[in-house]
């Protein structure tokens, strides 16, 4: 029999308090008229979502059979799959729109965001708890050290904000860092880019931080990036409306005949 504690390949950490979830489940106001949970866990922010919001429809993921097969027991009127989120393409199976929330794993984040935003056009609007370095980082303004490819990457399809922090206290068992929630809603007017499109743009802008773009990024791009006047700018100094010029442009020179 299996020792009922958090796995640590997996890093879990649960939350404990009730007040809590309830205050994260409130503060995500899932758009949408399905909800997919990350990551359910001992099933402390399933309660409150399921209480916060009746009216919708609730899917649960948890990669560990152990809790999946709790949480069905716990709550037979949730949709609880036994899934790798990474590798689960929603689309497929639940109608859409979609709205994505959890307490989401630390060790999968940048994977996660990724994962999401290629399906940005399904979801209105997600968000939930990371490591607090992370909600920093994909909620962060230009020039700073926080703002890189997540904040880009997210800031060209969604308003962000960033809610408030959670202690380690607030956990079981208790991580070595804080936590923060954030929330994302689509904005009205979207890039003529895919994400997938703009990803392999910043990437490369991206690559070497402390370097120029013009020492970054293709000679083939240096025609576009000197046009929009940021070839001789670090890429953290670049807003995301001129990187998401910058990628559309890129992509009209791939499709010229």
């Amino acid at each position: 029999m299996r020792l009922v504690r958090p796995s640590r390949r997996l890093g879990q950490c649960f939350l404990k308090d009730d007040a809590l979830a309830r205050k994260i489940a409130r503060a995500l106001r899932p758009a949408a008229p399905s909800v997919i949970e990350v990551g359910g866990g001992g099933g402390m922010l399933t309660r409150a979502l399921q209480a916060t919001y009746p009216d919708k429809t609730l899917w649960v993921v948890e990669v560990d059979p152990y809790w999946a097969e709790k949480l069905r027991r716990a709550h037979p009127d949730v949709q609880v799959l036994h899934q790798d989120f990474l590798q689960w393409a929603f689309e497929a199976d639940v109608p859409a729109p979609v709205s994505v929330v959890g307490n989401f794993p630390y060790s999968i984040s940048g994977p996660l965001v990724v994962h999401v935003m290629q399906r940005a056009t399904y979801v209105p609007s997600w968000g939930g708890m990371w490591q607090r370095e992370v909600a920093r980082r994909l909620t962060a303004r230009p020039g700073g050290r926080d703002y890189g490819i997540l904040s880009v990457l997210v800031g060209a399809f969604y308003q962000r904000t960033y809610l408030f922090d959670v202690p380690p206290t607030a956990f079981s068992p208790q991580p070595k860092v804080w936590s923060a929630v954030t929330r994302f809603e689509r904005k009205s007017r979207l890039p003529a880019v895919t994400p997938d499109h703009l990803l392999r743009v910043i990437k490369v802008g991206f690559r070497h931080r402390r370097k120029k773009l013009k020492n970054n990024i293709p000679a083939a791009w240096l025609p576009v990036f000197a046009e929009l006047g940021i070839d001789q700018l670090r890429a953290e100094a670049v807003d995301i409306a001129t990187w998401i010029r910058a990628a559309e442009r890129l992509a009209n020179l791939q499709h010229r005949p």
